[in-house]
């Protein structure tokens, strides 16, 4: 629980650019250096090369990386201490101040990830501090040093803080529950997640302008300027979001808590929300009460009067989050349904269930598609988010 698990952080895709780096810098150190120092530089850089090596090695732990990074920040600033006052070296500082901010970066971005996923001492309130004292440094390093990280990095972060934030939902009675100090560490957890997916997010967003150039196709400026005004027209009304694992809009949920509808009742509100919003032709919209789920499959979610692909009875499938929750289901307000579903939507994405253990209350996740179609998947609350 809590955990950003990283794969590949540091592949050779990732480091490329520096690598190049560092192989201007060998050609111009030699320019600049006496004879004497050349031996000394060429030696540094094959350290260099050495140690980025094993960052990507994932036997180390995030710690051992750390470390690493940290001496080849301070290798190479103690080097950019020697030659810094030297007039013919300023562009060469230049490219050096660029290297050392990437290997801190790094060196920030593992320490935080060591304090997240290791070192876990048995005590569950001193373990947890860790924890979160992870997620500020991790928050402060994609806040200063985002432009230092790829994208690959970036969507790992994002995948595993996002799963974090999820798991760390919590309804009025789990509020009431927690012990002071704990209740005051999730929220900050919670805050310094949140954080990090709102910079990510920015980040993404202009990432999509610099693939457009003077000899884009048509094609291409129109599928990266959708990505790009998509948020815009969200505001349909949508209480809950699904994004696939490339980030395809792919779900459209629709929260009420009455009980008893009929699908004749379901059909006439979907209606009302088609024809007043800015609807978007997605996948699966998913009209879900207490007790049952309406869903609509593509083409049928185009027509605003079309009876649902599937009506769901929805008491096998809540009845455990609502147990959890200690709450009835014809009790329970808007705000603790939202929760409620947002829960078990997010178990579907993150579920590593086969299509043939699923019981028969949710064959029809299987059969409609939309069980392949969302997992590792990404879950957004609300239209504006």
């Amino acid at each position: 629980m809590h955990t950003i698990q990283i794969q590949e952080f540091n592949n050779i895709s990732d480091q490329k650019i520096y690598l190049e780096n560092i192989e201007y810098l060998k050609q111009h150190l030699n320019e600049i250096l006496e004879v004497s120092e050349q031996t000394l530089a060429e030696n540094l850089i094959k350290e260099t090369k050495i140690l980025l090596k094993q960052t990507q090695d994932n036997s180390k732990t995030y710690w051992e990386k750390h470390e690493i990074f940290g001496n080849l920040t301070k290798i190479w600033l103690n080097h950019w201490n020697h030659y810094r006052n030297r007039p013919e070296a300023i562009d060469l500082m230049k490219s050096i101040d660029n290297l050392t901010n990437y290997f801190i970066a790094h060196f920030h971005i593992f320490l935080g990830l060591s304090y997240i996923n290791e070192g876990r001492t048995g005590n569950k309130q001193e373990d947890f501090k860790r924890r979160v004292s992870g997620f500020l440094i991790v928050s402060e390093s994609i806040d200063v040093f985002l432009e230092y990280f790829s994208m690959t990095q970036l969507k790992q972060i994002y995948v595993g803080v996002k799963k974090a934030f999820v798991s760390t939902n919590r309804n009025i009675t789990e509020y009431l529950e927690e012990e002071e100090e704990l209740s005051y560490l999730e929220t900050q957890l919670r805050a310094y997640c949140n954080f990090i997916l709102l910079r990510i997010e920015q980040s993404i967003d202009k990432s999509y302008l610099t693939d457009l150039n003077e000899n884009s196709s048509q094609s291409q400026i129109l599928a990266i300027s959708e990505k790009i005004v998509r948020p815009q027209y969200q505001d349909v009304g949508w209480d809950l979001l699904v994004n696939n694992y490339q980030g395809e809009l792919i779900l459209g949920v629709q929260l009420k808590t009455k009980m008893n509808t009929s699908s004749d009742w379901a059909v006439k509100f979907r209606h009302n929300i088609l024809t007043d919003s800015l609807a978007q032709k997605i996948p699966f919209f998913l009209m879900a009460f207490p007790d049952h789920f309406y869903l609509w499959t593509e083409p049928e979610i185009y027509s605003n009067q079309s009876e649902p692909t599937y009506i769901i009875d929805a008491i096998p499938i809540l009845k455990p989050y609502f147990e959890k929750a200690g709450i009835m289901p014809e009790k329970i307000r808007g705000d603790s349904f939202e929760l409620l579903v947002a829960s078990w939507l997010s178990d579907m994405i993150n579920s590593e269930q086969l299509p043939e253990e699923f019981d028969e209350s949710q064959r029809w996740l299987i059969e409609s598609g939309l069980y392949v179609a969302m997992s590792g998947g990404d879950l957004k609350y609300g239209a504006t988010e």
